[in-house]
């Protein structure tokens, strides 16, 4: 399905880095959530917010990674505001803990962008029951999102980014197969799949958002930041691995590989443009399109399963 047309020139394209997107825009003092913030693109984009005098917090596992990040930024921007706050994905009870632990610091949140990932090697299932790959990219910051609602609706003009992937075209659901195990299969299942499926729900759930939120002034975007981009995402699939590093001369810096990120988290142009999917810092051919129905369908089935997981005061996101 051919995008929409937009009424405004091209500015930037698969070379513009993060750098040079954000060199005329104005990010000074807004509040920015990345998570995956501590490896691969999410450094990248880490480094572009907190430069621009944006107040950033960055979510990972490695502390030790996310420690060095900092001291690298206070380097070039000695008053930059960047923080790190753990949070392990893997767990809907840590998701929680640093939800609480963040919203009792935050009022208000302009931008959250949702950068972590993980391509599962081999079948894993989570503390919680999951498919680990499917509770990461999708559960997990849902369920986060869900606490997170109150400050973004506090802020001006938020925004909500959900870094996904062209893999998406390989999904295999739809309204017809839609199931818990199709989402996260109990059995072993095609790593490449899982992931396909799990980065087509975050552009389904970028559409659920647009259309509900939309009117509460949101904005949501979900994106293709490149192909095979020397990251930590395919850490558990030595052929990806070996894939990334063979094309590495081919593809994109880190840099280049967030651009698209923060084009969409803080572009002008882009205030009216929510709900669509972007590539090279530019809109882009949704392989499946607009889907509505199956948007509300997963996002419901999504927090059923979250709902299934955690305390009874859960509350959902779509209330």
């Amino acid at each position: 399905m051919a995008p929409p047309r937009l009424d405004f020139k091209r500015r930037f394209n698969s070379c513009s880095s993060a750098t040079q997107i954000l060199q005329d825009e104005i990010v000074e003092g807004k509040t920015v959530l990345i998570t995956g913030g501590s490896s691969g693109i999410g450094v990248a984009t880490v480094e572009a917010f907190a430069n621009k005098a944006a107040h950033v917090i960055f979510t990972g596992r490695n502390v030790q990674s996310a420690n060095d990040l900092i001291q690298k930024i206070k380097v070039t921007t000695p008053h930059a505001k960047v923080h790190f706050m753990p949070v392990d994905l893997l767990s809907l009870k840590d998701v929680r803990r640093f939800a609480e632990e963040f919203t009792n610091h935050h009022g208000t949140l302009d931008i959250v962008i949702f950068n972590a990932g993980m391509f599962g090697g081999s079948h894993v299932i989570t503390e919680d029951g999951y498919e680990a790959a499917f509770q990461v990219n999708v559960l997990s910051q849902l369920y986060l999102l869900g606490f997170l609602k109150p400050l973004i609706l506090k802020a001006t003009g938020p925004r909500i980014i959900f870094v996904s992937s062209d893999w998406l075209k390989q999904t295999t659901i739809s309204l017809s197969n839609l199931s818990e195990e199709v989402l996260s299969p109990s059995a072993n299942s095609y790593p490449w799949r899982q992931y396909a499926n799990s980065k087509f729900c975050q552009v389904l759930l970028s559409q659920y958002i647009q259309t509900h939120w939309g009117s509460l002034g949101v904005n949501s975007y979900s994106l293709h930041p490149g192909n095979l981009i020397a990251t930590n995402v395919v850490r558990q699939w030595r052929l990806g691995q070996a894939l990334a590093w063979l094309f590495k001369p081919f593809t994109k810096t880190l840099d280049q590989g967030a651009a698209t990120t923060v084009y969409c988290a803080a572009a002008a142009e882009l205030a009216d443009h929510g709900g669509e999917y972007w590539a090279d810092c530019w809109i882009a051919e949704s392989f499946h399109g607009k889907q509505p129905k199956l948007a509300e369908a997963v996002w419901n089935l999504c927090e059923k399963m979250i709902s299934a997981k955690v305390p009874d005061d859960y509350t959902r996101t779509s209330s």
